[in-house]
């Protein structure tokens, strides 16, 4: 005698207790995706936070240079600073898209309701991914770029040294003594590198990724700006380019240069010794 009727559940029937299931697994994964868009929101809040109190303190530090005596160290300072603003300015943009973009997926979640058994779910709104909005992209590479042109300047007497020895070129337009104390230091370099066979191989690969990084800069640089005058379908062509990817990398190569040289102090010695004091933002495309 087989089963009775209704003692096992036919294939592709909810029954109670899977319906039951379904619904604890559902709840699981809104909960879990709350809280990690959660933390995503405090983060870029607190980005901002801190992008608001440094641009604060830098502006007035800028101001107060900029009625000092102007010497050539002042002067260096001032234009630092002022670079150093906009890298704040355009980190709290960015991040502030990022928070609004989180603060409207947090809504979303928190809007789906119970799911139950004998009603439907009416969900509105969508799940928004960050690096996906143009407003977001477009915000990080004029971070990126507003980065890249601080560390830049920060770096450049290291980075024309690289480009000297390697290349024969120049990172900066010197003139007079600096140009002359450049050679010299170029000239020095080069001895320590005929007698180094490692530092001849490094100082080859960070002068090739600067070569590279210069070229993007000035790319960079130059697209920005049109970025303003563009339509959005015409940025959205644009910013697609992979070129930001590369500039993004080289950004990464030139924060970390002086801890690529740190065993090497035949070239650690021409790298700022402080830090930057700009904390990185997390890679682009993991916002989310």
């Amino acid at each position: 005698m087989g089963p009775s009727e209704g003692s096992q559940s036919p294939e592709g029937v909810l029954t109670p207790e899977k319906f039951d299931a379904v619904r604890q697994e559902l709840t699981a994964a809104r909960a879990e995706a709350i809280q990690t868009v959660e933390r995503q929101l405090a983060a870029a809040k607190g980005r901002i936070q801190f992008a608001q109190g440094e641009r604060s303190t830098t502006a007035d530090l800028h101001s107060r240079l900029g009625l000092a005596e102007q010497t050539g160290e002042v002067q260096e300072m001032h234009t630092r600073l002022g670079l150093l603003i906009d890298v704040y300015a355009e980190m709290e943009k960015a991040n502030q898209i990022l928070a609004d973009v989180h603060q409207q997926n947090l809504e979303f979640f928190n809007a789906i309701p119970e799911l139950t058994q004998d009603q439907a779910i009416n969900v509105s709104g969508a799940y928004q991914a960050a690096h996906e909005d143009l407003r977001y992209i477009e915000a990080r590479a004029r971070l990126d770029v507003a980065m890249l042109r601080y560390h830049w300047f920060r770096q450049r007497l290291a980075l024309d040294l690289l480009l000297r020895v390697h290349f024969n070129e120049r990172a900066l337009e010197a003139a007079g003594e600096l140009d002359a104390l450049q050679a010299n230091k170029a000239r020095e370099l080069q001895r320590q590198m005929a007698q180094n066979k490692d530092l001849m191989v490094l100082v080859g690969k960070l002068a090739s990724d600067v070569q590279e990084a210069q070229a993007l800069m000035d790319w960079a640089v130059s697209s920005v700006h049109d970025f303003d005058v563009l339509p959005p379908e015409v940025k959205s062509v644009r910013l697609a380019d992979r070129d930001w990817a590369l500039l993004n990398g080289k950004l990464s190569v030139l924060m970390n240069l002086a801890q690529r040289v740190a065993d090497m102090p035949a070239l650690a010695q021409h790298f700022p010794i402080e830090g930057s004091g700009i904390p990185s933002e997390p890679p682009f495309g993991t916002e989310t």
